[in-house]
This record gives C-alpha cells, structure tokens and sequence, in this order.
C-alpha cells in the first residue's frame, strides 16, 4: 500500500517529499535515473500487508490518496483511477478496507467517457456530448449525486448511473456506448444483490 502526499503543481510535476534522495548531478554522471537513486532506509509513506492482509501507514492529515502494488491483484476503477480517497484528521486512528481484484477484470480506458464526462471534458467527442441538452442534463443528475455520496464505490450508486449513462447515449443514438454502461450498470447490481 502506498500513499504520495506531495506537492504537485500546475503543470502535472511535483516536488516528492519523503522518498530517497535522487539528484540530478549523478542522474547526469550515471545516465540512468534508477542508479541514481540513493536507498538509505525504509520509504515513508508505503507499507507491506501482512499474511492477514493489514497493513500500517503515518500519514499527514488531510485529503490523501491510497493506492497498492500487487503482481495479480489491483483496485477497482472509481472516478477514473484506481484509488481511494481518505480525509484524515490530525491525532485520530482511520482504518480503511481496500478490496482488490484480479488484474484485467477492468481497464481504464472503458472509463474514458464517464471520467472525462463527469470529472471534466476534454476532447472534441466530449465537447459534442456536452452541447446535446438531455445528454448534459442527465450527466449533471450523475454529477449530483457522485458529489453527495461518501462512497464513490457504492454499488447502488454505479447501478444508476451507468444506467443513465447508458439512457443518455442511446438517446444520441450510440447504441455501442449504451450497450457497455448497461453491462456495466447489471454487474454492479448484480453485487448489489450479492450483499
């Protein structure tokens, strides 16, 4: 499990705080970044699970993203990435349950359009979804309700909207599109029921 409480910046760098030192001087000299880096002691910020499957991190407080490493399992895609959120605060214990799954169960460029639709358009494709007013007023509704929840992972919640996500676009006449959230929007019920 690991966490990147960094500083990133406006331009998609970011100063790494906590890692080991790598500079840029023998970056140059070695000519390899990998060599370059000097490992002097464990990495804050990342911790091995143990046999049961628990792990311990020292975070800030704060918003701060969880994300893991594994060789066959990974995270669900939620918002478009595989991680999670958490809001720590200062001196308090948070306790926070990762489910992994086999890696390829899904990809994220199926996600592309509901990442880029509801998280923020770019692209001339997404630009043409946003001008139809029942496809952006259906995509609001979505909107609406991702930033009320608590829980971006919540099976009832995915089951409607990519149920209306498949609505919205076989309303434009993308019966592919619609296909693929309909599908997406049955698995998620299906685990509804599973509960």
């Amino acid at each position: 499990m690991f966490s990147n409480p960094n500083v990133g910046w406006w331009n998609g760098g970011s100063q790494i705080y906590c890692d080991w030192l790598c500079r840029s001087e023998r970056v140059l000299k070695e000519k390899d970044y990998e060599a370059a880096i000097e490992k002097h002691g464990p990495v804050p910020f990342r911790a091995e699970a143990n046999q049961q499957g628990l792990a311990t991190m020292f975070l800030p407080a704060g918003k701060q993203d969880l994300g893991v490493w594994h060789d066959h399992l990974e995270l669900p895609v939620a918002r478009g990435a595989r991680r999670r959120q958490v809001d720590l605060v200062e001196g308090e214990t948070f306790q926070v349950r990762l489910e992994l799954q086999p890696k390829g169960t899904e990809f994220l460029g199926e996600w592309d359009k509901l990442a880029g639709v509801l998280f923020g358009c770019t692209g001339e494709e997404c630009r043409r979804l946003m001008t139809d007013e029942g496809f952006r007023n259906r995509i609001e509704k979505v909107r609406e309700r991702y930033a009320e929840s608590d829980d971006h992972t919540d099976p009832a919640l995915l089951t409607n909207a990519y149920s209306m996500f498949s609505d919205a676009f076989a309303e434009l006449g993308d019966k592919k599109e619609a296909q693929l959230w309909r599908r997406k929007s049955k698995e998620q019920a299906e685990k509804l029921e599973g509960e």
